[in-house]
């Protein structure tokens, strides 16, 4: 059963990384799907929720929980988990990563609210012609 607990730790970290990968670059979604950009913007917004309170993601919990079960030390794992966890769990300034958190996250707002002018701008465009 510690296996399976294992097992599911590493399933969690690699859905862990494809999250934060969609965080950083949902935006490109976004431009071609309108809805994925939505949840892009809604998770952007859950990060900044985050970095205020001082919370870790659900992922991170769920991850240590699961480790835990499984009676696992840190990184007792697979080559390529290992360096997944390294890449997600980065060692950080933790005032800089806050600092860049806000940043990335307003980018990302201004971009959404230039997106939506554009598709005003061009409904408003069509509209007349």
């Amino acid at each position: 059963m510690k296996e399976f607990y294992l097992l599911l730790a590493h399933v969690v970290v690699t859905i862990h990384f494809l999250w934060i990968l969609f965080l950083l670059l949902g935006w490109i979604f976004a431009l071609k799907r309108g809805a994925l950009g939505w949840l892009h913007l809604g998770g952007i917004l859950f990060a900044l929720f985050l970095n205020i309170t001082r919370l870790h993601c659900p992922l991170t919990y769920l991850e240590i929980w699961l480790r835990k079960k499984a009676g696992a030390q840190a990184y007792d794992s697979a080559f390529i988990i290992h360096y997944l966890e390294k890449l997600i769990y980065i060692r950080i300034d933790t005032q800089l990563l806050s600092l860049l958190t806000y940043i990335f996250v307003f980018a990302n707002i201004g971009l959404y609210c230039l997106l939506l002018l554009k598709k005003r701008f061009s409904k408003a465009y069509v509209q007349r012609v």
